[in-house]
């Protein structure tokens, strides 16, 4: 029996922030220094926010799946039959995952709805849509 493996591991992400709320409450006299001196930032973080660096973050690619199938337009008993148990599967595996063709059909459907990713989703899509095809042997009740 064939079967897809699905890459559940989080990835790195460059993330900048830009915006011109933020220079302006990073401008205004007390506000600034109030950050700079809060415990709730990390100091590298502030530094890098302060700077507008690029920081790096986990992409959550389980997480993401699982919205991605939740979103999809499906029948109540398509979505109670086939897509819960399928989130279910995944939210329990970690690292990979094998899906059989049905379960791997109705991943690409939530994929495929996907509107508009960004350059961080590339990935994920890489990751599904190129899942690796395995051969796999049926457990004997």
């Amino acid at each position: 029996m064939k079967a897809r493996k699905i890459d559940l591991r989080n990835y790195k992400i460059m993330i900048s922030i830009k915006s011109p709320l933020l220079d302006k409450i990073l401008t205004t006299p007390g506000v600034g220094p109030c950050l700079r001196d809060s415990e709730k930032w990390e100091k590298e973080e502030l530094d890098n926010l302060l700077r507008r660096r690029p920081m790096a973050q986990d992409y959550d690619a389980k997480e993401s799946i699982i919205n991605l199938l939740f979103n999809l337009r499906v029948p109540a008993k398509e979505a109670w039959e086939k897509r819960d148990p399928l989130a279910d599967k995944i939210r329990t595996h970690d690292g990979e995952v094998l899906l059989d063709a049905d379960e791997y059909v109705l991943l690409l459907k939530a994929f495929e709805q996907f509107d508009r990713p960004g350059k961080n989703e590339q990935e994920l899509l890489k990751r599904v849509f190129g899942a690796e095809e395995v051969e796999v042997e049926e457990k004997r009740k």
